[in-house]
């Protein structure tokens, strides 16, 4: 299916230079070109170069975006689809948009990505048009990668401002970190009156690309999971023991059973999540996009792990890259987009609805 929509999505070029993209090894470093070549062809703008609305064009482009889970790419290929690209094309600001198109590569600081989450520590100083930011953000992803952040900070009366950083800009310093998925680096980036470029954006405006956001790592984990199936069923299929493919022993079939499951369900929740924004795109369905985060978090975390299981007869499980996958989606769930604080918020809903029916 994902094959006969690439080229229908966009022209034959901007499908080849997807392709190119995730037929990169599982844990390849970042290439700068390719990257280049990917954003040139408009797919990092895919959801904000149409005539629709974003919430609107997410539920024609999921099965679409499935594709950027099949391999553990390197980059913040959805960051850029789901968060940098609509938060800039809602900032009006031309030139930050610009500098994505080109190939410039855009992380965000948690403070951003993350739902209810607080302004942060960072303090924006007016200064001729500008801001001049000072103060430090921990755990941005990619950000050894990266030329450009998006940081949330706090103007000196508490106004919340969004605000785009050039890390080759004077007064910005990092300080990298380990991370469990190589293809991601992590680090600290810590700002002493850095010149910013302020983004016009409300705050009506950050919920809708958060939403956005979540929806695309859905996609990408509901991906990785539908690909780890058929890997796995491909191996179970050729691999034999006692005279008879490993596939046929009752105790693999439950295990590759749970696997589709999984995915199907995901599949399924993030279908009806994307619908409803779509129908509502001015207030996110925040109980349906935090269900499919769930949904898909688990799908791909659980699909991992049975992957391994199933694989882990051969004893070269590492070989095969279901460790690259099994990281990122650990990584994926919890730093990018967090499934735990997802499954607290529907809670709290849930228990709102049964005390508004009482």
């Amino acid at each position: 299916m994902t094959d006969s929509l690439l080229p229908t999505a966009t022209d034959r070029v901007a499908a080849d230079a997807l392709r190119a993209a995730l037929a990169c090894d599982d844990g390849a470093a970042l290439d700068p070109a390719r990257w280049s070549e990917l954003a040139r062809a408009g797919w990092l703008e895919l959801l904000v170069d149409t005539d629709l609305s974003v919430p609107q064009a997410i539920p024609g482009f999921l099965p679409l975006l499935e594709v950027l889970g099949h391999q553990v790419v390197p980059g913040p290929v959805a960051l850029s689809i789901g968060l940098a690209a609509p938060l800039l094309a809602a900032s009006g600001s031309a030139a930050p948009r610009a500098a994505l198109g080109d190939g410039r590569i855009f992380t965000a600081a948690t403070e951003v990505s993350a739902v209810e989450a607080p302004p942060g520590e960072i303090v924006a100083t007016p200064a001729d048009g500008r801001f001049l930011l000072t103060g430090r953000c921990d755990l941005v992803p990619w950000l050894r990668d990266a030329d450009e952040v998006l940081v949330r900070a706090a103007r000196p009366d508490g106004a919340p401002v969004l605000a785009c950083v050039r890390l080759a800009s004077a007064g910005t310093d990092t300080v990298h970190a380990h991370s469990i998925d190589p293809t991601t680096s992590t680090g600290s980036l810590i700002l002493s009156g850095a010149a910013a470029v302020p983004l016009t954006v409300t705050d009506a405006e950050l919920d809708l690309a958060r939403a956005c956001y979540s929806l695309v790592l859905d996609a990408q984990a509901i991906g990785s999971a539908a690909e780890l199936v058929r890997r796995t069923v491909a191996y179970v299929t050729d691999r034999r023991q006692f005279g008879q493919a490993i596939g046929s022993f009752q105790a693999v079939k439950h295990r590759i059973a749970e696997m589709v499951r999984v995915t199907e369900v995901a599949r399924s929740m993030a279908w009806l999540a994307s619908t409803r924004f779509a129908a509502s795109p001015t207030a996110p369905p925040w109980e349906d996009v935090d269900a499919s985060r769930v949904c898909a978090g688990d799908a791909a975390r659980r699909a991992a792990a049975e992957a391994i299981q199933c694989f882990g007869g051969m004893g070269f499980t590492w070989e095969q890259g279901l460790h690259q996958h099994y990281r990122r989606t650990l990584l994926a769930g919890s730093l990018h987009g967090n499934v735990e604080a997802a499954a607290r918020r529907l809670v709290r809903h849930g228990v709102a609805q049964a005390a508004s029916a009482r």
